[in-house]
């Protein structure tokens, strides 16, 4: 059942909106009566076709129904319209599509315990780490690193998906209000960089893309808008060719995102993050202390973090600078992330 709900079968879009959407006029007058407190967060053309929706559902006597804690909010009515080319019968029914899962999923009932975060990390490095020069939180990914196999034993298909969706749920929620409150401007998309450096043909062609498929499948079809920009960096020939016959799996606003880049991809990172932000193994000058940067929560959500390195996340000039010659990846510790982020892990173990 749940592949049938990750994969959104289309045929559905002639379902009746009412089988989801009740009659509440309250919560569509809150909808309305919220949209000029948008004025600074959204374009013009987001807060008119936001009316246009609002309206069309009044009109029609649709409304969301708010249960389970779910609240059909206008920054998810914005993110669907967007991703649905404002058109409001399609987004109507990609909204229902996401309450089914949500239901379904029991999203806000998924506990922090069922998942051995540490381990999945050993198996599965990855992070939200810091923030770009415009503020927006980085997802970092060494899939390159991951091992598949072992991560599927501790993760089998629906516990993965199940992971993959509260660490976004994290993020939507705790991450992205708390870096928007920090900044005072809304933040509600975050930057990723996956790393493929190690990633053999093999693997690539097999578990690892598909693994890939199954976290931009979630994205595409329930976050819609949250990803800005997808740097893949280490790009190798085979990925490429790889990516080239498979992109069109992906929805156009996906592929749209993606930045594919070789092994000199510092320039382009540099353009988009602060040095003090981004992992020495990327290049840059961050090193968290102390199990690194993949077992860190540093950033402008975490309050610590806020007190240690309130300069590094103001966004102005001075975080505006070149790498030098100094933080170029160095090859031999690229190759150590591995044995470093289990020896962290290991450390970290000790401890409790």
């Amino acid at each position: 059942m749940e592949n049938n709900i990750i994969d959104n079968n289309i045929n559905h879009i002639n379902k009746k909106v009412n089988d989801i959407f009740i009659i509440n006029k309250k919560n569509i007058s809150e909808n309305f009566e919220s949209i000029s407190n948008l004025k600074n967060n959204y374009s013009e053309k987001d807060l008119i076709n936001l009316k246009k929706f609002l309206e069309y559902c009044k009109n029609n006597n649709i409304n969301f129904e708010n249960n389970n804690n779910l609240i059909i909010s206008n920054d998810l009515i914005i993110r669907f319209l967007s991703s649905n080319k404002y058109n409001i019968k399609l987004t109507i029914q990609k909204l229902n599509q996401y309450i089914k899962f949500y239901k379904d999923f029991r999203v806000n009932e998924i506990p922090k315990e069922l998942f051995n975060i540490d381990k999945i990390k050993i198996f599965y490095p990855h992070n939200i780490h810091k923030v770009t020069l415009e503020g927006n939180p980085i997802l970092i990914q060494n899939l390159g690193e991951i091992h598949i196999d072992d991560l599927n034993k501790i993760l089998p298909d629906l516990i993965l998906k199940k992971y993959i969706i509260f660490f976004l749920e994290k993020i939507k929620n705790e991450i992205f209000p708390k870096t928007s409150k920090f900044y005072n401007k809304n933040i509600n998309t975050i930057f990723c960089i996956v790393d493929l450096l190690g990633l053999t043909g093999s693997l690539l062609s097999s578990k690892v893309f598909n693994f890939l498929k199954i976290q931009l499948n979630i994205v595409e079809n329930y976050y819609p808008c949250i990803i800005d920009k997808l740097f893949i960096i280490n790009t190798s020939f085979i990925f490429r060719a790889t990516w080239n016959t498979c992109k069109y799996f992906f929805s156009k606003d996906i592929r749209d995102t993606v930045n594919l880049l070789g092994f000199n991809y510092f320039e382009q990172l540099n353009e988009k993050v602060a040095p003090a932000n981004l992992p020495k193994f990327f290049g840059g000058l961050c090193n968290c202390e102390p199990y690194g940067c993949i077992f860190s929560d540093e950033g402008p959500w975490n309050e610590k973090s806020l007190l240690k390195n309130l300069s590094n996340y103001k966004i102005n000039d001075n975080n505006i600078k070149k790498f030098n010659d100094n933080n170029t990846v160095n090859s031999n510790v690229k190759l150590k992330k591995v044995n470093d982020n289990i020896l962290n892990l290991n450390k970290k173990l000790e401890l409790k």
